[in-house]
């Protein structure tokens, strides 16, 4: 879960997720999710994830 980017302001396509450990590194896009009051945010569930312990990082993919 993020911040919301405001409903008057630039918004992204959604973003890039990575997990990383020291076996492996995914990378995962995640759509964004779409407020009712017109804001969007990054929504990922990180119970859909197994057990291993992974860094995480986030980054807003840019319009177009």
């Amino acid at each position: 879960m993020s911040d919301a980017y405001p409903a008057d302001g630039p918004q992204p396509d959604g973003f890039v997720v990575t997990l990383s450990n020291n076996l492996e590194t995914k990378t995962i896009t995640v759509p964004t999710f779409k407020n009712p009051d017109g804001t969007t945010q990054l929504k990922f569930d990180l119970a859909e994830l197994d057990r291993t312990a992974f860094a995480i990082t986030a980054r807003a993919k840019a319009p177009g």
